[in-house]
Parts: C-alpha cells; structure tokens; sequence
C-alpha cells in the first residue's frame, strides 16, 4: 500500500506538468485558436470537419526550411546529360522533398573559354555536369542548410557568394600566359627605310578582334538550378503555382499579371546547318499581341504545321529538324524562309505584319570570319560590318514583318551597332544576348548605356540565379528595353521555363516548335496557367494595335493582362555637349565677300 508521502509527491508531479502543459498552450494561443475554428465550424457546417481543420491549423504552421540539397545527372531531350536538383527540407514537423528542378548545360558551355592546349579539358556536357554535381554536395548544401526557400533573394546572396567565392580561388587577377591577347604594336627600334615609306599606302580600318570570353568556374550552372528548385520550394509550400510565387516576389504591390508573347522556332540553320545560308541560325515566328493564349499557340502551331506540309511537298526526302525542333531546308538568301513562313501564314488565314510577326536570330558572332574581317552570311558571300548594316536595313524595309534582329553584329563592332540602332529601332527590335552582354548576371541599365539596344534575352544558366534574372529583366524594361525570354535547344523537359517567363512579365517568349515535347509541353503550360486563371473569374482586357514609340507603362487594374502591342523604343546616339568653340562654318560665313558687303 502506497504510502502518503509518495501519494502527494505524485500528485505535485501531476499539477506542475497540468500547470506547464496549460502555459504551453497559452503562448502558443491555442485555446483561442481552436475556440474561433469551432465556433466557425458551426455555422459553415463543412462536409468534410477534419478536412477544414486541417485547412485551418496548416495556414499557422511555420515556414518550412532547407535541410539538404542533393544533386543527380539526368537526360536532357537529346539524351546528352543535364543537372538535376532535389530540395529536401522541413515541412510541419516531417522532412520531405519540397522540390525537383532540371537544366540543360548548354549555356554555359557557350559562355565558357576553350583551354589552349588541354584538350581533354574542353567543356562538353559530359564533363561539366559531374562539377555541377559536385558543387552542389560539397558547397551548396552545408551554406543552404536551416534556411527558409521563401526567402528567395537571401538565398540567392548566398549562391552568388558561393560562386563568386570559388571563381576568385581559380582565377587569379592576371590572365594565363596561354590566353589569346590582342596584339600589340612592337616597341622595338626597328625603322622603315624611307623607299618603303614612299611605298605605303592607307590600311583599311582595322578589324577588332574577338574579346576573350569571361573565365567562368565549369560547373556554375549548379547556381541557377539551386535557385529554381529553392523557387520552386516556396511555391509548393505556399500551394501557388511557380509563375504566380515568381510575381509576388517580382512586384509585391502590382496587381497585374502580364502575359508574355509568345514565340516559336519554325526555321533553323547557321553555320554548322546543311544549306548555304548562315546568317539565319534560328528564324522564328511571333504571335500577335492582345490574344489569348489558346489562340496564339493555335496560330503558331497552325503556321508551322503548314510550313512544315510545305516543305515536305517540295523536297523528296524528310527535312532536317535542329535540337530546337526548327526545320532545316537548304537554303541560299534570307529570302527564302522569310517568304516561306509568309507563304504559311497566308494559307491558314493570318496576315503577315498584322496577325503574325518574324524574328531573326542572327548569332553574328558565329559567322563572322575574323581571318578575311567580314560576316560570311551565305557560303561564299561576305560583307564587312558596315555592309551588314545595310544588308539588315534592306531586308526590314522589304519585309515589315520581321520585327526583332537578335545578334546581328559582334559585340566587338562598336562603331557600327550604335549606327544600326538608329537606322532600324524604330522598325523591329535590336536585341542582344549573352554574347554581346556577356553573362547577364551582371546586366544593370548602365549595360544598355554602354551597348545601346532595344531588347535582351535572357537564358536561364551560366551562373544566373533567380534574382539576377529578375533584375535583368526589370533593368531592361525600366530602360525602355524589350525582356525575351528564351530556352536553349535540346533542353530537359521542365515547363518551368514558361511559368517564369509569365511571373517575370516578359515581353516575349521564345520556344521551339512543338515537334519536340519539351516544346509542347512549355506552351501547353501557357494555356494552363491561363485556364487557372479564367477559371477564378478574373477579368482582363484586349487590345490590338502598334505604336511605333518609346516603350510606356502598360499596367491594366485586372489581375493579369495581355501585351497590347509592340512598342518599338528608338536607340539613337547620344547628343554632343554644347561648346563654346565657334563652328568653322559661320568663321568661314562672315569672312566672305557678301557678308563684308551686309556688314558695310
């Protein structure tokens, strides 16, 4: 039999935890909490009690938190490899996956410099997607450890330190003995004999060589897949889709959602293409702005149907289709697609210039031939930059459709870009990309002061996190500047691409033809966040017209809208300060007889 001592030590034992308990759930208000639920429950009298319960408690649960990162080596559409990122973290007490991104390497690659001499260190998927995996286990995962994915810009600080951290410990300020220099002259103190003088004649204008590209850590795409999983994070917890979180994040206080344009490759070629034409690498179609986006896709996979039962009809043979899904024809004259898709359009009811519009992706860059100093834009037909200039003017003057020349000129063309801006901004965008910008990981307003455009790409990859690519396109926008967002050929099959372009408020999306399924699935999903939101009852306006102008805000009261129309911003030099000198014309003026005479 127990004894009475023992009976009220236990007794105390039951009061103080009775006593702790009831603290516990006074600061954590759950009384009151549960008091309001019940009470609410009452009247609403939902069908499914615990269902409701459940939807009430979960929106007071914490934020969940990062607990690993881990890294896998996937496919992309071409079967080449491609960097996948899981998010595990904390999430109501439990650990569970909160995300799954993909990337394609590709950009990358083309932003990395090739070694001198090293030739197994040449980037190519297979070894850089191994690095990727790497800086994912080794860094990423101890630095992104207990942090909250809705916190997008804190952790995309920690990346870009991360990344900016391992370039300085690889590169040294001072470039490699094996780097290509520009030459320089000699300074020795050999001279020309005074016959050789007498026998010189005026160079030609010299021909800027090609910059080095900037020294980038192989394997830095593991930064923006980090980002887009930790994106794609914070909307699963908060139960929103991708674009929608994106936005909120973008632009807290504007109510409108503006839906991009949508874009899509219908003809590829470029240097490495069978035909002769180079000067065209991607030749692609744009759907009128105001639509919806059911029925812009419908146009363009209507006219690349078409394009594509053209094509077969003329050539015995299959035509080639590039990793983008872009058909291959063999072609001579930059005529010849442009008149092709006109041709397309036509057939199925849309008018070109009105109801469908044509880009160029030029990739001067790539067929430039630095040995002759001249853009070789067919085999055998080369013009030198200034003759490029002209040639671009004549084909936008005979064709009103095209509307958007990207890369048409080096980066290295100083002289001539400006000159092409002012004779042709005010007709079709002037854009540029990673290979005039360099990695726009770094693009500011200021880069558009220093190479003037109308318009930037932007490409998920390099080293771009998701805040990087949110101030690429907010600076460009802000200066006046079309933001096109674009996918690489070949790319996984990730619909992420499209809900990012919709949360940015891009201008443009660019994608290939659905012949291919990352395609199709990109622009389906454009249909689908629209139907999300149709299905909410939001309303939303249309509007069909052109203004050739500086680009203007277009903010609509609705919760999202549609590009209205294209605003073309002219580019033109800037104006030469005021001087005090007096210019030789008037000098030359008031000392001619007739003005001596006027004077008297």
């Amino acid at each position: 039999m127990p004894s009475a001592s023992g009976e009220e030590v236990s007794d105390r034992k039951l009061y103080d935890l009775k006593e702790e308990a009831a603290k516990f759930f006074h600061n954590n208000r759950v009384p009151e909490r549960l008091e309001e639920v019940l009470n609410s429950l009452f009247y609403e009298k939902p069908n499914d009690v615990y269902g409701r319960l459940s939807r009430h408690f979960e929106s007071m649960a914490l934020a969940a938190t990062i607990s690993s990162v881990q890294a896998y080596s996937v496919m992309d559409s071409t079967g080449s490899p491609a960097i996948q990122c899981k998010i595990n973290g904390s999430i109501r007490n439990e650990t569970k996956v909160l995300s799954v991104s993909k990337l394609s390497v590709e950009p990358e690659i083309s932003l990395l410099p090739l070694p001198a001499t090293d030739s197994d260190d040449k980037p190519s998927k297979e070894n850089v997607v191994p690095r990727c995996r790497q800086l994912i286990v080794d860094m990423l995962t101890e630095k992104l450890k207990n942090t909250c994915p809705l916190h997008q810009s804190e952790v995309d600080s920690i990346l870009r330190k991360c990344i900016d951290d391992a370039e300085a410990k690889c590169f040294s300020p001072q470039m490699p003995d094996d780097t290509e220099r520009t030459p320089t002259p000699s300074s020795g103190t050999k001279k020309k004999s005074a016959s050789a003088k007498k026998k010189s004649k005026p160079t030609d204008k010299p021909i800027p060589p090609f910059e080095p590209l900037e020294f980038r850590l192989q394997g830095c795409t593991a930064i923006p897949c980090t980002s887009i999983a930790v994106l794609k994070a914070g909307a699963t917890f908060l139960q929103k889709s991708v674009a929608e979180h994106l936005h909120n994040i973008r632009s807290k206080d504007a109510a409108t959602v503006s839906f991009p344009v949508p874009g899509m490759t219908v003809i590829s070629g470029g240097k490495f293409a069978p035909g002769k034409l180079q000067v065209a690498k991607n030749v692609f179609a744009i759907a009128k702005p105001g639509l919806k986006m059911s029925e812009s896709v419908q146009n363009l996979t209507s006219l690349f149907h078409q394009v594509q039962k053209t094509l077969d009809s003329k050539t015995p043979t299959a035509t080639s289709v590039s990793t983008s899904g872009g058909l291959m024809p063999n072609y001579e004259k930059l005529e010849q697609p442009i008149d092709l898709i006109q041709d397309a359009a036509i057939s199925v009811g849309l008018a070109p210039g009105q109801d469908i519009f044509i880009g160029i992706e030029c990739s001067a860059h790539e067929i430039f031939d630095l040995g002759k100093g001249k853009y070789e834009i067919s085999t055998g037909v080369l013009k030198s930059a200034d003759e490029i200039v002209d040639y671009y003017r004549d084909i936008v003057a005979k064709y009103p459709s095209v509307i958007a020349l990207v890369d048409p000129l080096r980066k290295e063309d100083r002289e001539q870009w400006p000159k092409l801006c002012e004779i042709l901004s005010e007709k079709c965008f002037i854009v540029g990309s990673d290979a005039l910008y360099g990695s726009m990981h770094d693009f500011t307003s200021s880069s558009l002061e220093v190479r003037p455009s109308s318009g930037i790409t932007v490409c998920p990859g390099g080293r771009m996190t998701v805040t990087d690519i949110i101030q690429a396109c907010d600076a460009a926008q802000n200066s006046g500047a079309a933001a096109i967002l674009t996918s690489p050929g070949g790319d996984v099959c990730d619909t992420t691409y499209t809900d990012l372009g919709v949360g940015l408020g891009c201008d443009i999306v660019r994608f290939g033809s659905p012949v291919r399924g990352e395609n199709a699935e990109r622009l389906n999903r454009l249909v689908e966040i629209e139907d999300t939101l149709d299905e909410k009852r939001i309303r939303h306006v249309f509007c069909q017209q052109f203004i050739i102008d500086a680009v203007k805000s277009n903010r609509m009261t609705s919760f999202y809208s549609y590009r209205a129309k294209f605003d073309f911003p002219a580019v033109k030099p800037p104006t030469p300060p005021p001087t005090d000198e007096v210019p030789a014309s008037a000098v030359t003026a008031s000392t001619t007889p007739e003005s001596k005479t006027k004077k008297k």
